[in-house]
């Protein structure tokens, strides 16, 4: 019987090893996923952060292009603006004078996110 006990405890010794490698084994696959889910979300969220902020940067900057052109007449855009910091590219300005409309493109750049947009019927009073 002494014989029968060993054999029952090294079967019950390689068991348990192996639950525990599996077990742990499944634990570190779940971590993982886990974490790579979370850089996905944070991922997600940054990117969102910059289309808000490229946005926001452009409507600054087309503003600053109005004042511009209401202080001088002649202004015609197509160069880049310095906002704080931050950059704008402005395209080349068509001004309707009888409408007394302008419009143009804002490019704006907030990390590796590029919102550009264009401006249409912006009145000039």
């Amino acid at each position: 019987m002494y014989h029968y006990n060993q054999t029952r405890n090294k079967t019950a010794g390689y068991t348990t090893l192996l639950l525990v490698t599996i077990i742990g084994f499944s634990f570190l696959v779940s971590i993982g996923v886990i974490s790579r889910e979370v850089r996905r979300a944070q991922d997600r969220s940054l990117a969102s952060q910059q289309h808000l902020e490229a946005m926001s940067l452009a409507e600054t900057c087309r503003q600053e292009v109005l004042v511009r052109l209401l202080q001088d007449v002649t202004y015609r855009g197509n160069e880049t603006i310095n906002l704080d910091g931050h950059l704008c590219s402005v395209g080349q300005l068509e001004v309707n004078v009888a409408a007394k409309e302008v419009e143009f493109l804002v490019s704006a750049t907030i990390g590796v996110y590029i919102y550009q947009t264009e401006y249409k019927n912006q009145t000039l009073d």
